[in-house]
């Protein structure tokens, strides 16, 4: 079970370092946090419904420090990928694991709930501006043969799922191209969604070059951009396109 665990890692490492813009990366950007690996493993069984491994993962997964509550939202998201028969016997196994640690003595950290969201007048637009904002282009419908599916995926997936703050929207995306590849057959998907983690990683690292600027502009001119890009856990190609843009 180690193995397959592992296997799953790889390959999602693996598949980031693909860059869908034709570029490479350097996979200091592209590792994961324990916390952030431990996610994987979780999304990927449950999305196969391998109750075994996903019990395994899970317990990995609160050793690793997941909370219960950011557990709970990745097999809630799991039900807009792989449905809700996946999703809910997965929070069923779930809550067996939870009790059976619990009988044991085992405290679980539940961490902070889902706030409640306040939409506008219509959550479509709520959904579209999210969409927007992840993928970095207009979210205008193409879905003329079957309209109503474009409400579906902006009002659920992107609303009502996304727009729940417990979860910030790289583990959503770490979550979701693991549950992608696990069902296979949907590379659109998954190549659409490889994209929206690499803007997330982008604007990590905006963030971080900001704030060394903010607090340290003069470390910027003085230390090369091999140095800068180390302290700041970027490849130098990265800090070079920042200096350009920022």
């Amino acid at each position: 079970m180690k193995s397959l665990q592992k296997t799953a890692i790889h390959l999602f490492l693996f598949a980031l370092t693909l860059s869908v813009y034709g570029q490479q990366n350097n996979n200091r950007e592209l590792s994961l946090s324990v916390r952030q690996k431990a996610m994987v493993p979780i999304a990927a069984f449950a999305a196969k419904g391998d109750h075994l491994g996903l019990s395994l993962a899970l317990n990995k997964g609160l050793d690793a420090g997941l909370t219960v509550n950011e557990i709970k939202e990745i097999l809630v998201q799991l039900y807009a990928y792989a449905g809700f028969p996946r999703s809910l016997n997965a929070i069923s196994t779930f809550q067996m694991v939870v009790n059976t640690r619990k009988d044991k003595g085992v405290t679980n950290n539940e961490g902070r709930k889902p706030g409640s969201i306040k939409f506008p007048d219509q959550k479509y637009q709520y959904g579209k501006d999210v969409q927007a904002k992840l993928t970095g282009r207009s979210a205008i419908s193409t879905q003329e043969f079957v309209p109503v599916i474009d409400t579906f995926l902006k009002e659920h997936l992107f609303a009502d799922i996304f727009g729940r703050d417990n979860l910030d929207f790289q583990s959503r995306e770490i979550a979701t191209i693991s549950i992608l590849a696990s069902i296979g057959r949907a590379d659109a998907q998954l190549r659409s969604n490889l994209r929206i983690y690499q803007r997330e990683i982008m604007k990590d690292a905006a963030e971080r070059y900001k704030e060394l600027l903010r607090l340290n502009p003069q470390i910027i001119k003085r230390l090369s951009n091999k140095i800068v890009a180390s302290y700041l856990n970027m490849s130098p190609e990265t800090l070079s396109r920042l200096k350009t843009k920022l």
